[in-house]
């Protein structure tokens, strides 16, 4: 997060694989929105919001997971659409605030099943 904050500061344009690779990190999958990320070493999980990198402890991760579950409902949805399209994603016990439409929350519902395919994937492999 230090590198991106740098490269804000200075204007530096940095791209993902150069990021990825500066931070040891794997890119573990990219959506349209978003990309999830893990860093082996220090257990972390990032998600890049576009605007912002938030990073995510595995129990943190898995709560992200049962939280867009429920957003991403076919009755909640509805309900986003007919009321105001927006809804407020908290993340990390409210350290981080999203503000997401429908297309980013089935867009970031999309990314996060899929990172947890990858994992399911990958025990299965090792066992």
């Amino acid at each position: 997060m230090l590198t991106k904050f740098i490269c804000f500061l200075f204007g530096i344009n940095l791209n993902k694989d150069y990021f990825c690779s500066v931070m040891n990190m794997e890119i573990l999958h990219n959506s349209s929105f978003f990309s999830s990320y893990q860093d082996v070493e220090k257990e972390l999980f990032y998600i890049d919001f576009g605007h912002k990198v938030v990073s995510l402890t595995f129990h943190q991760f898995l709560h992200l997971k049962h939280k867009i579950n429920r957003i991403s409902s076919p009755r909640y949805l509805e309900l986003v659409i007919q009321k105001r399209n927006l809804e407020i994603l908290t993340l990390c016990n409210r350290k981080h605030i999203m503000i997401l439409d429908v297309p980013q929350i089935l867009d970031l519902q999309k990314l996060v099943q899929n990172t947890f395919q990858l994992f399911e994937t990958e025990s299965l492999v090792l066992s």
